[in-house]
C-alpha cells in the first residue's frame, strides 16, 4: 500500500521504536474486531 510505504519511510528514521509500538497496538486492536465480529 502506498499509505503504509509513505508512513514507514517518514518514521522509520525517527521514530522506528515508536512506530513498532503503534503498529502492535493497531495490529492488536484490528485482531481484537475480528475477533468480536466473528463472535
Amino acid at each position: 500500500m502506498d499509505i503504509k510505504k509513505l508512513t514507514a519511510n517518514a518514521w522509520l528514521p525517527n521514530l522506528s521504536a515508536q512506530q513498532a509500538w503503534l503498529f502492535v497496538g493497531v495490529f492488536a486492536v484490528f485482531v481484537a474486531a475480528i475477533i468480536s465480529l466473528n463472535n
